[in-house]
């Protein structure tokens, strides 16, 4: 059987090959693909196969980084299709990214010269499509994201588990591999406990990832003139390296889409549109948009603008304009 999983979804990607690996009662053999100069260095494992040898599993990896993939995948499907009527062996291409078909000139000359030929000219991916199994994984939509999350949740027996999904992203951020590590610390302090039902305690446990959420709660805690907790989220994100520039470019950002939310609250769908938000996003900055007035929100916006603007001049550093900022608020 030869397989292709590909798409920059590497999580399910990777789950899905974790899970063909498990199938498999024999040896697997690991080729980083993006480093080999000759098909010889994956079909010799093939070569040596006989009646009397384990099976194995051959897994190729990254080939599509492979400064020479072109001419590697054509003649590995010139191998395969020698051998297409007689697999003694099981081979699986992984590739961390979407393939993109590209033909050289001379590829398209030799497709045309041998047009008469069975399977003569097809790409790997073609050639996999038609002869064994081809699997893309594509990057969830938030919508799915949160479908996947509740559905991990109730699958391990929490009856709540919609009631904390959006809480679980909001400190967490929309990273699958990152909620997927998360959740199960979760699960097993819930099994530990003998437990079926989350509580905002549990939640305590999470690790903060996502900088946008942190910046969310930044801007709320301004909001809300929670000096404290404000002051103590930029140590946060000041402590992990977090860019500065990236902070006031999000705060502006969000600052932005409440202000719009607040100012036009008939215009949702237009609103949705303009700033490319999905359901969830705007339903959480509408949450958010109780907190201000319009004229707080404008008035937050020219002070951001002008300390930006006095920390690239170079007259005040960073991170105290931003504490000054918070503790002057009013």
């Amino acid at each position: 059987m030869i397989r292709l999983l590909y798409g920059n979804n590497t999580f399910a990607s990777l789950k899905r090959l974790q899970e063909l690996i498990l199938l498999q009662s024999h040896s697997v053999v690991s080729i980083d693909g993006e480093f080999i100069t000759s098909i010889d260095e994956i079909f010799s494992h093939t070569d040596s196969i006989s009646m009397f040898a384990e099976k194995k599993l051959i897994l190729v990896k990254r080939l599509q980084n492979n400064r020479r993939k072109i001419s590697l995948e054509r003649l590995i499907v010139e191998r395969l299709e020698k051998q297409i009527e007689q697999f003694e062996y099981d081979i699986i291409f992984w590739e961390d990214s979407t393939i993109r078909k590209t033909a050289s000139r001379k590829t398209l000359k030799t497709v045309a010269k041998n047009a008469k030929k069975k399977d003569s000219g097809q790409s790997l991916l073609d050639f996999i499509k038609t002869h064994g199994e081809a699997e893309n994984f594509t990057q969830l939509q938030e919508f799915q994201i949160i479908t996947w999350l509740q559905q991990k949740l109730a699958t391990a027996g929490i009856t709540n588990a919609v009631q904390f999904t959006t809480q679980i992203i909001a400190k967490c951020g929309l990273n699958q591999a990152i909620l997927d590590t998360e959740v199960d610390k979760l699960l097993i302090k819930l099994h530990v406990e003998n437990r079926h039902e989350l509580q905002a305690s549990d939640l305590e446990i999470l690790t903060r990832y996502d900088a946008v959420s942190m910046v969310w709660e930044l801007t709320d805690a301004i909001g809300s003139k929670n000096k404290a907790l404000a002051l103590s989220i930029i140590d946060k994100l000041l402590v992990k390296s977090t860019d500065t520039q990236f902070v006031f470019a999000v705060i502006l950002k969000q600052l932005k889409s409440l202000y719009l939310i607040k100012a036009f609250p008939s215009q949702s769908q237009r609103i949705k549109k303009l700033l490319g938000m999905k359901d969830y996003t705007y339903n959480k900055t509408l949450r958010f948009a109780s907190r201000f007035s319009i004229e707080h929100i404008k008035k937050l916006f020219s002070k951001l603008v002008d300390l930006d603007f006095a920390i690239k001049q170079g007259k005040i550093d960073s991170k105290l304009g931003l504490d000054l900022l918070i503790t002057t608020l009013n």
